[in-house]
């Protein structure tokens, strides 16, 4: 019986460290489940806050495109505006040749005939250079 008994005590000793490993294994798993767990939530987090980043990047670029828009807009009417203005130039430039032509040039008298022009092309000027500053 000393035989049974030694037998007996060793392989209770094998079971118990049998039943110790299994709970480790448990142990350990459900800790790997749980860090598993935790990536899985942190992984989330960071696809939500990616998508919000996404979103206010495409609602920045809309704003870049309507402003780029507005700007080409004013450009146009700046550079229809400067046509003007070279028309206007262009007139008064014809007008001072045929003033030169006729040796009656008086700057006095090309002010007077053209004070309106004058006034309107200054003008046009003066907010043609401030459009471009």
């Amino acid at each position: 019986m000393g035989e049974n008994c030694a037998f007996h005590e060793k392989l209770e000793g094998r079971v118990s460290d049998v039943e110790d490993d299994i709970a480790n294994l448990k142990t350990e798993q459900l800790l790997d489940i749980q860090k598993s767990d935790m990536l899985f939530e942190n992984t989330m987090k960071a696809i939500s806050d990616l998508s919000g980043a996404i979103n206010s990047l495409k609602d920045t670029n809309k704003d870049i495109q309507e402003t780029l828009r507005g700007m080409q807009n004013e450009i146009k009417d700046s550079n229809k505006k400067a046509d003007g203005v070279k028309e206007q130039l262009e007139k008064l430039d014809a007008k001072v040749c045929r003033i030169e032509e006729n040796d009656k040039f008086s700057i006095l008298e090309l002010i007077k005939k053209n004070l309106v022009a004058i006034i309107i092309f200054s003008s046009g000027i003066g907010f043609w250079l401030k459009t471009l500053m």
